[in-house]
């Protein structure tokens, strides 16, 4: 599918995607604006090493090594400890488990730095405000209330080792006063005076780690306190209703395909060649002031300079062009189901090709429910169904529509058995008498699908149109019409795509041709009022079936 394909597809279903659009559109604002605002707030702290001074000398001794970028991540999980939520519960003074405190609260890092950012959220401002700061300040005593209790575990333990080294150094300093060998007396001194200067190190030690020698801001700091929200950060009304846009558009866009693939509409002349497996010799615009149901409309006479007119004349050329080799007489023109414009089109063409100067009789055939004769406005008394069954002979049954040119044979009254009398002798015979002295023949027939009338008619004429209409032929059902008429050994013509649509799929250029025939029609009819159907006029003794002069046509009568 070219491009052009797939924007005629949403153009012609421009419809449903906008309601689709528009539903989840509505739908996303709905369920934005029904949701309780939710208000966040932010703390950012910057993450430091935990530091003391010792008493000596005042001098700065790290106790803990530098915070690196690979730590942060984890003090960003000890901000959503437990022991971090109980406490902010405790300052705060809130009755929620800390596990509701942990899940109101989001920590993540700030690329390349040692800040973590705290962001809080609830329905209420104040209370997101309180929880951000409330957390980053729990997080700062809980983590030097750790590295306190490390301190008094390692002075404990510094403080032991340091009575051992004390009783070493007294021990030694008594077996010194009984030692009587200087030698042995020396050595014990050396002893002695390096447990004393290993007791120097360890009290030295021990009141650096002093708990109370912490520094302030030791293990990080705020630099940023949250500050109370003026609007909720979600509900995002702007964004859900920009998402249910998007959806909305996605959703009608996939439809409108779906929809389009699972049409079985024949909608395009390339649809109807393929079904067909032939030409399509015309395509027939809709016609806006017709309604089939309630009147019958010939629009090559109403208004001969309409689009549809004009198609029809197309049509007509086209078949003039088939029949070249003058084998083309009798043609039957049929489609697979009713209501698809089989009888217009014969009434049309017949009108076109006596507008050409060719002797045409249109034949209605449809002996169930005809309605040829209403497109003349002319009585459905005597017809085709009275001189096949030799109540009435065919100069009887034949009328004059008005047209000069042509004839026309309706189907008059309904037999009780038509398929039999179709199928009689007689009809070819009528067919013979009527090829004799006419130039086309135009033979309505029933649906093909419809009843077996069709199918017994096709064989013995000299070609078949198969009408589709473009808003209610099946390709199913138009493919196994050209299938049956194909199994009786009729020989199709060709097609003529009706109430054929160009801005659905067909392109640019019909539409452009519709529409600059439609700029013309209006131009040439002036006032453009539409033509009264034609009311018959009386037999006049000319008027009646005889054999015609020959003559040679000429390049002039196709046009």
């Amino acid at each position: 599918m070219e491009l052009k394909t797939y924007l005629a597809v949403l153009r012609e279903r421009i419809g449903i995607v906008l309601l689709a659009t528009l539903v989840t559109l509505v739908a996303g604002l709905f369920f934005s604006f029904r949701q309780t605002p939710v208000y966040s707030a932010q703390t950012k702290l910057l993450v430091r090493p935990i530091l003391t001074v010792s008493s000596s000398s005042g001098a700065n001794s790290v106790y803990e090594a530098l915070v690196s970028r690979q730590s942060v991540g984890d003090e960003a999980e000890f901000v959503r400890s437990p022991e971090v939520a109980e406490k902010v519960a405790d300052e705060l003074r809130l009755s929620d488990p800390p596990e509701t405190l942990i899940n109101s609260i989001k920590v993540s890092t700030v690329a390349s730095t040692a800040i973590l950012a705290i962001t809080a959220e609830s329905t209420d401002p104040v209370r997101a405000r309180d929880l951000a700061d409330g957390f980053a300040n729990a997080y700062l005593d809980v983590r030097r209330e750790v590295a306190a209790a490390s301190l008094v575990a390692a002075s404990r333990a510094l403080g032991e080792q340091l009575q051992a080294v004390q009783q070493q150094a007294s021990d030694l300093s008594g077996e010194m006063a009984g030692e009587k060998d200087p030698t042995k007396k020396s050595a014990l001194a050396s002893q002695r005076d390096a447990l004393i200067a290993q007791l120097g190190v360890l009290q030295a030690k021990a009141a650096e780690l002093s708990p109370g020698a912490l520094l302030p801001n030791s293990g990080g700091q705020i630099v940023q306190p949250a500050s109370t929200p003026s609007r909720p950060s979600r509900p995002n009304h702007t964004r859900n209703g920009m998402l249910g846009l998007t959806l909305g558009l996605a959703l009608g866009v996939g439809a409108a395909f779906l929809l389009d693939t699972l049409d079985e509409r024949v909608r395009t002349q390339e649809d109807a060649e393929s079904i067909l497996g032939t030409s399509v010799l015309g395509t027939i615009p809709p016609v806006a002031t017709w309604d089939r149901r309630e009147r019958s409309y010939l629009a090559s006479v109403a208004d001969p300079k309409s689009p549809a007119a004009e198609a029809y004349r197309g049509l007509r050329t086209n078949l003039r062009f088939v029949g070249v080799d003058g084998d083309l007489k009798t043609i039957a023109v049929t489609s697979a189901s009713a209501g698809e414009g089989k009888t217009a089109t014969v009434a049309n063409l017949a009108v076109t090709l006596a507008a050409t100067g060719a002797r045409v009789v249109a034949v209605s055939a449809d002996l169930r429910k005809s309605r040829l004769h209403r497109f003349f406005g002319v009585p459905n008394e005597v017809g085709m169904s009275q001189v096949l069954s030799g109540q009435a002979s065919l100069e009887e049954a034949i009328q004059s529509p008005g047209v000069p040119g042509l004839r026309l044979l309706s189907s008059g009254k309904a037999p009780p058995n038509p398929a039999e009398l179709l199928a009689s002798p007689r009809f070819d015979q009528v067919l013979k008498e009527l090829s004799r002295v006419a130039d086309f023949v135009l033979v309505d027939t029933p649906p093909v699908l419809a009843v077996s009338d069709a199918s017994v008619i096709a064989p013995r004429v000299d070609g078949v149109l198969l009408v589709i209409d473009g808003k209610s032929t099946r390709r199913g059902a138009g493919v196994h019409s050209a299938e049956q008429l194909r199994q009786v050994g009729a020989r199709i013509l060709g097609g003529v795509l009706n109430e054929f649509s160009p801005g659905a799929k067909a392109g640019y250029r019909h539409g452009y041709e519709y529409r600059y025939y439609g700029h013309y029609g209006q131009q040439a009819s002036g006032n453009g009022q539409v033509m009264r159907e034609p009311t018959p006029r009386p037999e006049a003794p000319g008027d009646s079936l005889r054999e015609p002069t020959p003559r040679r046509e000429s390049p002039s009568d196709i046009r």
